[in-house]
């Protein structure tokens, strides 16, 4: 039910040329997070005392997959600020702060960004240089953050900042709710290949005062916050690209089935059969590890591995169902008048994006006790 209540909104609301549009355009959807909040999804993973619905990570993923399937876009813009935000404040918030934030989360009057990611901490995700200085009842940020998703649009940037440069980072960071309408805060978007109407920022910290209310979990406890909010992010990344990979390989065999060469339909060549059924083996296998990774958070169990192991397929998958839509549609993969070049742009993201395809198998290589990298 939930699936079909997704694809008849994406029907009426977004249909495919209002999407092309605004992909053209670099268009945020302004209207879009406060329909999803009208269709009951942001509500969907919170307690009933904050106006959710007591949904479960499975219950985030059967979604998911489903808004993935209709737009990508779509599913970033809503878990930014439903996982990047909501979890943050359920698993690490003071109680005030889930008072006053989670309730506008689940009614869709409030937006999040993560700002993690900087110049010189990508991969290295440790490696951090925002700082944030004690002042009285204040923080004072210094910094910058890189590509950071939703910024000039938000509400809140969820902010990463070392508090304590005299230990090792792991030990050092703190998290802060950072309102990006401070002074001394300057966003600026950037032209990006794919997901263009999600709003990639590029966000710079001078001066910024944030109240010590605003610490989101303990002083200098800041990696544990990221560490756990992006295992419950991974786990509902997945199943977004294996929905949007499932798209791509319907779209594919629609075309293949109506465009006739050499007298026939080419899906009857066994050179286009076995491409698509490659991929549509592959997207088989990254939805059930998807699922299985949702099954064990919402059962609390350990699966950094497992987590590691689904984003690794799932983006995969996607990039390589994207190529061979690309190459089964031909010139006309090429033209913008058609969605397989969004879908090829888009997927490119997602090999790089929350821990790239090369660090996915570092962490799983660690899991299985091969020894560190040099």
């Amino acid at each position: 039910m939930m699936r079909d209540s997704v694809h008849k909104f994406f029907k009426k609301e977004f249909p495919p040329e209002v999407i092309r549009k605004l992909d053209e355009e670099g268009k945020y959807p302004d209207t879009l997070f406060k329909k999803m909040a009208e269709a009951g999804w942001t509500a969907l993973p919170f307690p009933e005392k904050y106006g959710g619905t007591e949904g479960t990570v499975l219950d985030l993923s059967v979604l998911l997959e489903a808004i993935g399937y209709n737009w990508i876009s779509a599913s970033v813009i809503y878990a930014r600020t439903v996982i990047f935000g909501g979890y943050s404040l359920m698993m690490f918030g003071t109680e005030e702060q889930k008072d006053a934030l989670i309730p506008r989360i689940a009614n869709g009057s409030i937006a999040f960004a993560l700002g993690l990611t900087e110049p010189n901490a990508g991969s290295d995700a440790l490696n951090q240089s925002t700082t944030a200085v004690e002042d009285g009842d204040s923080y004072i940020i210094n910094g910058s953050k890189m590509f950071c998703s939703g910024a000039n649009v938000a509400d809140y940037i969820v902010c990463v900042a070392v508090t304590d440069p005299a230990v090792e980072r792991r030990k050092g960071l703190s998290v802060f709710l950072v309102d990006p309408s401070s002074p001394g805060v300057t966003v600026r978007k950037l032209k990006t290949l794919g997901f263009r109407t999600t709003g990639t920022c590029e966000v710079f910290f001078d001066n910024v005062r944030v109240p010590k209310t605003n610490l989101l979990g303990k002083l200098n406890e800041g990696w544990n916050v990221v560490r756990k909010v992006m295992q419950v992010s991974r786990a509902c990344l997945s199943p977004q690209l294996v929905g949007a990979a499932q798209r791509v390989i319907d779209e594919t065999v629609k075309y293949a089935n109506e465009r006739v060469q050499f007298g026939r339909p080419i899906g009857s060549f066994q050179a286009i059969q076995h491409k698509l059924a490659d991929v549509q083996t592959q997207v088989e296998a990254a939805r059930l590890l998807a699922y299985r990774v949702a099954c064990m958070v919402t059962k609390n169990q350990k699966c950094g591995k497992e987590s590691s192991m689904a984003k690794l397929l799932a983006s995969e998958t996607w990039a390589r169902a994207a190529e061979v839509g690309m190459q089964v549609f031909g010139g006309y993969g090429y033209s913008m008048e058609f969605d397989m070049q969004r879908h090829f742009r888009d997927s490119r993201l997602t090999l790089v994006g929350e821990g790239s395809s090369e660090i996915q198998r570092n962490i799983i290589a660690k899991y299985m006790g091969l020894p560190d990298h040099a």
